[in-house]
């Protein structure tokens, strides 16, 4: 029997590093690196996808609320410096959908 006896954390800022722990960390029975990839039979191109697919990580709701009310109140550049600290310190699932959001107003 071969399995893995300790595996170091590892913080969230390490972007993929991150979700690889994650996955290693909670799904059970793994035999393959190719079953780590496979979640009912989707191949994600990201590891962070494959956490958000199996509800590992909370979703952008806050941060869409939060830009929502936002935007009302604050300067366009305010709005990007917010964009900014939120991709830096708080590693949202989908980035792109935050952005569109924020654009479109």
């Amino acid at each position: 029997m071969s399995t893995i006896g300790r595996i170091y954390y590892t913080s969230q800022n390490s972007g993929e590093k991150y979700y690889l722990w994650l996955l290693l960390t909670v799904v059970k029975g793994l035999t393959s690196f190719q079953s780590l990839r496979i979640v009912n039979n989707v191949v994600y191109k990201t590891f962070k996808l494959e956490c958000a697919a199996m509800g590992l990580l909370e979703d952008d709701k806050e941060w869409i609320y939060y830009f929502d009310e936002f935007v009302a109140m604050h300067t366009g550049y305010q709005l990007r410096m917010l964009f900014c600290i939120i991709l830096a310190e708080c590693n949202p699932i989908d980035p792109q959908q935050l952005w569109n959001r924020l654009v479109l107003g």
